[in-house]
Parts: C-alpha cells; structure tokens; sequence
C-alpha cells in the first residue's frame, strides 16, 4: 500500500504471487493471530514489506534463528515493495524465506504485528 498526498487515501499498486518456505509450526499460528485482526497471511506479510521499505530497514529488533520443517507458501503481495525489502533483506545477511519467517517468529511471540504501522508523511 502506498499513501497518495493528491487524491488524499491509499492507493494498491501491483501485486505479484511469489513462494516463501514457512516453518510449518509459525505458519499456522501466525494465520490464527492475524485472522484475529481480520488479516490473511499475504496481507500481514504485505504490510511488514511495505514497512521494511519505507523505512529502509527492519521495523523492529530481530535476531536470526535457523527455522526447519519448512513449507513452500503462495503469497500475494506489492511487487515494489517485495523487490526493495529483499534488498534490505540481502544485506543483512538473509534470503526472503528466512526475513519472513523472522517476522513471522517476532510476530506470534508478540501476538501481533511487531511494529506500529502508520502512513508515511
């Protein structure tokens, strides 16, 4: 999502379907924390992307954890900010599969999304 200043509200770009290999044992926790905020996978995922790229880092402290039992998952999501965050990803050292399951683990110890979202100015 990105916010337009003109027309005053959010505005989707382009969404791109791409695989990410989830710890089995996050994936479905974290569906259930999210569907308590009326949130899907892909739009959580989404949301924690467009944050990454916004603020050219990651929206909160993290550690790297080795994840196993892994699944390969379909995830929609904005194509711009996919291609920035895993930039971002690259350079500390992590593929996109093990960024996401970082904010994944960070996410249901929390339960819920690990950083404030708000529409940049």
């Amino acid at each position: 999502m990105c916010y337009n200043k003109q027309k005053g509200g959010i505005m989707l770009k382009e969404k791109i379907t791409t695989n990410v290999y989830l710890a089995s044992n996050l994936k479905k926790e974290a569906k259930e924390i999210f569907a308590i905020y009326s949130m899907s996978l892909s739009q959580a995922i989404d949301i924690f992307l467009t944050q990454t790229a916004l603020m050219g880092s990651f929206p909160f402290e993290h550690g790297y954890q080795l994840f196993k039992n892994s699944v390969r998952t379909n995830i929609s999501v904005n194509q711009t900010f996919h291609n920035k965050s895993k930039s971002i990803f690259n350079a500390h050292g992590l593929n996109f599969s093990q960024a996401i399951n970082i904010f994944l683990d960070i996410s249901v110890k929390s339960r819920g999304l690990p950083f404030e979202v708000k529409i940049p100015s």
